[in-house]
């Protein structure tokens, strides 16, 4: 977020004051608060940005986190099942097949 600031210096009869009846000091703190000012937006504009990714970082974060102990848990508890029942069914299928050879030979 970018802050438009009008750049560049004033001449001396814009700057609002007298110049017969003030200092040259005066002109002096003028021209350091102008480069204070600039100085100071951009530091809010970075101030800004860092306020900006902080945000994004804190909701990655989050996301990371329920992916680390919630989604990624709960899909290796469903792959362990769903080989549980892989392998139930081969034992399974072994037996039967090994029934029928033995049924197969008898008859035989």
């Amino acid at each position: 977020p970018l802050i438009n600031l009008k750049k560049g210096k004033r001449n001396l009869l814009e700057r609002g004051y007298n110049l017969y009846t003030s200092s040259t000091l005066l002109d002096d703190v003028y021209d350091k608060f102008g480069e204070i000012l600039e100085e100071i937006v951009r530091l809010g504009e970075i101030e800004r940005s860092v306020k900006l990714l902080a945000r994004e970082i804190e909701k990655t974060k989050r996301r990371v986190n329920a992916l680390e102990y919630i989604i990624i848990p709960a899909l290796e508890e469903k792959r362990r099942f769903i080989q549980f029942q892989l392998d139930e069914r081969e034992r399974e299928d072994f037996f039967r097949m090994k029934r029928v050879k033995s049924l197969m030979e008898s008859k035989a």
